[in-house]
């Protein structure tokens, strides 16, 4: 078991941190902010993104916060077709950046705040207290559980409140149907 506790990450260039290929990993009371525009990609708060034939499994994130990392505060992608990234639990963060899941299996959000974008691409769960902008746009709390991206369609919620969504070309899709 990895266990990350009150540590504070920032202003590194590509992500604050990366889970590349790891099972049972904690990580609480953080803080992971400002990963700069001139950084290499993903620029990420955490990327969970296994290398190879490498696999993250068991993930929690808690009460942590998110603050002007480039792409997403939280992003779960996957560069290998062989790869998994499965039970991710994220709760009582505070993401004043985007969170991405691309990739991931049984993720839940729980008494989280997502005031950037969320591009959901594969099932979140989202329990009590999850809030997206501020609250403002009530369809993206039902959006974010029912999931349309399941089947190859992407929904992205700007910070502005506004809803995008999106066909997006993913063989793995094993959810439902498109929009």
């Amino acid at each position: 078991h990895i266990t990350v506790t009150g540590c504070t990450s920032s202003e590194n260039l590509r992500n604050n941190m990366s889970i590349v290929s790891a099972s049972n990993v904690t990580v609480e009371q953080s803080t992971f902010t400002d990963t700069p525009s001139n950084g290499k990609e993903p620029m990420m708060g955490i990327d969970i993104e296994p290398n190879d034939a490498g696999n993250c499994r068991n993930i929690a994130i808690t009460n942590c916060t998110f603050r002007n990392n480039r792409q997403a505060g939280i992003g779960i992608i996957k560069q290998n077709s062989g790869a998994v990234v499965d039970q991710v639990a994220i709760s009582g963060c505070d993401l004043a950046d985007a969170f991405w899941n691309y990739s991931g299996t049984n993720v839940t959000l729980n008494g989280c705040r997502v005031s950037g974008e969320a591009d959901l691409r594969r099932v979140v769960s989202v329990d009590s207290g999850t809030v997206f902008n501020e609250g403002t746009e009530t369809d993206d709390l039902l959006v974010a559980e029912l999931n349309p991206a399941a089947a190859g369609a992407g929904s992205s919620y700007q910070s502005d409140g506004t809803m995008a969504v999106s066909v997006v070309d993913d063989p793995d899709a094993e959810y439902g149907k498109a929009l």
